[in-house]
């Protein structure tokens, strides 16, 4: 390509530019909780529409706009295990702390989360490391019906985490914009 041949897409560049980072920002915020790869993501855009050379494309802008619709379902496509594992780790790592290490925000969401047996259960068995057995003889329930239940108190509280982080996101999101 000729230096002169270019002047289409700096053209196309400082005219979708800002409007298409505002997009791809938004996006990775809400999937992935970063915009840490959102200029490079609007730059693949602009090389991509210059490889595929769009300039006698009929709509530019939506070429543009789609594109880099479909780069961030890529990027946030191939992050989403990271952004999954990321919160089995927590889940683990609260097995091994104690109730003194443990975020005082994070104890409230439990507290008003979980019934009274629920958070009594979550903290013998991941806070202060009681055997299942152990538990099963406390209460009288059988072994299975205490790793039930544990499981799905495990279940409920990753589902709050995971909404919370998006709730604090999008009105992260908000405050950005006033």
């Amino acid at each position: 390509m000729a230096s002169h041949d270019t002047t289409w897409l700096e053209e196309l560049y400082n005219q979708h530019y800002d409007q298409l980072y505002r997009m791809v920002c938004f996006k990775l915020r809400y999937y992935t909780g970063s915009t840490d790869s959102a200029h490079d993501i609007v730059q693949e855009t602009f090389v991509t529409a210059a490889n595929k050379d769009i300039r006698y494309h009929p709509n530019q802008s939506a070429w543009l706009f789609k594109t880099a619709g479909y780069l961030c379902a890529n990027y946030v496509r191939e992050h989403w295990k990271d952004r999954k594992q990321s919160v089995d780790i927590e889940m683990t790592q609260l097995q091994v702390r104690s109730t003194d290490t443990i975020d005082p925000d994070l104890l409230l969401t439990f507290e008003s989360t979980l019934s009274a047996q629920d958070l009594w259960l979550l903290r013998e068995y991941c806070l202060k490391g009681t055997p299942v057995e152990v538990i099963s003889r406390q209460t009288g329930l059988s072994v299975n019906a205490i790793q039930v239940r544990i499981h799905r108190i495990r279940k409920r509280l990753k589902a709050v985490l995971l909404a919370t982080c998006v709730i604090f996101l999008v009105q992260a999101h908000c405050l950005m914009f006033y």
